[in-house]
């Protein structure tokens, strides 16, 4: 259909399905390196692609839309203020490029270690009565940005986050908790019935994860996790 894919890669660092990196499956892509993401320049992101033209027209746009000097049709390479068409100021600046490509060297083994904080999470979440695991395939390397659960429909996830906070466990931040087709700036392009939109963020949970994370501090969580919800029944 001559179709062309936008990939929104923003938590995909370093993840993969059937041997094929986030980043790589569409025309374009687009990272997020925002503080809570699995690897961070503090703020912004990146886009990739295998298209020249599209990057050499990103690069254009995120630097005020400014063509390169030797593009531009006279001044023999000293003008830079010719514009073709409008840009923004989106440029990077170089603490945060350091700190990227330091995290980038690194992804690997973050990744890696969060595999293993996970694995160690869906061990002792198994056991749990009334937690139900996001299941992933065999064919995907996850790098569990966030840990997915789903609890029984009537649990009181407001409740149970202030709760366990009280208790020092400070749960990961809800993904799309209000799901789209309810928030006011979106809500007018729904259409039908979107009740597994409803069932998914009304019923999820994120217990903490990071990089380093420690047997005993996902025990205490887990741990939280039960009880709560053994007293909350």
């Amino acid at each position: 259909n001559n179709l062309f894919l936008i990939e929104d890669a923003a938590h995909g660092h370093g993840a993969s399905i059937n041997g094929k990196n986030a980043g790589n499956i569409g025309l374009a892509s687009s990272f997020s390196f925002y503080s809570t993401k699995v690897i961070t320049t503090g703020e912004g992101g990146m886009i990739t692609t295998n298209d020249e033209a599209l990057f050499e027209k990103a690069a254009i746009i995120v630097n005020q839309g400014k063509m390169p000097k030797e593009k531009i049709p006279f001044g023999e390479g000293v003008y830079q203020n010719w514009q073709e068409f409008l840009g923004h100021n989106f440029r990077m600046n170089e603490f945060a490029a350091i700190m990227g490509l330091t995290q980038i060297r690194r992804l690997d083994m973050i990744v890696k270690d969060r595999i293993r904080v996970a694995k160690k999470y869906y061990q002792e979440l198994a056991n749990i009565e009334g937690i139900q695991l996001l299941q992933v395939d065999d064919s995907v390397v996850h790098n569990y940005y966030k840990i997915f659960c789903f609890t029984e429909p009537g649990v009181d996830r407001i409740k149970m986050y202030k709760d366990l906070k009280q208790e020092g466990v400070g749960m990961g931040g809800m993904t799309y908790e209000i799901p789209l087709h309810k928030i006011p700036a979106f809500k007018k392009y729904a259409k039908g019935d979107l009740h597994n939109s409803d069932r998914f963020c009304n019923y999820h949970i994120c217990p903490p994860i990071f990089f380093g994370m420690q047997d005993s501090e996902i025990l205490k969580v887990t741990s939280s996790i039960e009880a709560w919800l053994l007293k909350n029944k």
